[in-house]
């Protein structure tokens, strides 16, 4: 029901000598995170779940969040109706508000894929990004569990998929990237790049 984090979860059960698939789906988590150390504001009526994998030898690093950013487009507009865009690299977004986010480690062979998304309500603002729900863009209530189901098969389906289908998820990522034409700004080490 809840826990502080569910890919903290999963990285102990990796530890404590996991040897098969795993997932964690939490209520609540009191400590979500994001990339970078960013803290996943969790609200009740979210979903927050970390799929424990491990992927074909010639899947590339950048493969799970691909994979799962993608596939979770897929299923929400299948399961709602509601389009979603990617806001590279692991954001999943409504026009200019936050839905959800991706978030992809490693730890030995296992590869840890993280997926919180605002369904029936939202925490307003997220890093000083607006967010919305997926129920208030459907304007209708989500059914948690079969939305659930319909999301871990089609994550799971393009994690485990073969180079051929694996061309056809990279292309419904690149057509559903909402930063591919725009002027973007990449804030690094050494100052900001702009292209």
């Amino acid at each position: 029901e809840t826990l502080a984090s569910t890919q903290d979860t999963t990285h102990q059960a990796i530890s404590d000598g996991l040897n098969r698939p795993l997932v964690i789906i939490a209520q609540h988590q009191t400590g979500g995170r994001g990339r970078r150390g960013r803290r996943w504001i969790h609200t009740p009526g979210g979903l927050a779940f970390t799929i424990a994998i491990q992927l074909p030898l010639d899947a590339v690093a950048a493969w799970p969040t691909i994979a799962a950013s993608t596939a979770t487009v897929l299923a929400t507009e299948a399961h709602t109706g509601v389009a979603l865009g990617i806001k590279w690299p692991n954001d999943l977004v409504h026009g200019t508000r936050k839905v959800g986010g991706v978030l992809t480690e490693s730890k030995g062979a296992w590869r840890l894929v993280g997926v919180g998304l605002n369904t029936d309500t939202a925490p307003g603002t997220a890093d000083g990004t607006p967010t919305v729900a997926i129920a208030e863009l459907a304007r209708k209530p989500i059914d948690h569990t079969r939305f659930m189901i319909h999301i871990l098969h089609t994550i799971t389906r393009a994690l485990l998929a073969k180079p051929a289908e694996r061309c056809e998820f990279h292309q419904i990522w690149v057509d559903s990237s909402v930063v591919l034409g725009q002027r973007v700004v990449i804030n690094g080490p050494d100052g900001h790049l702009y292209g």
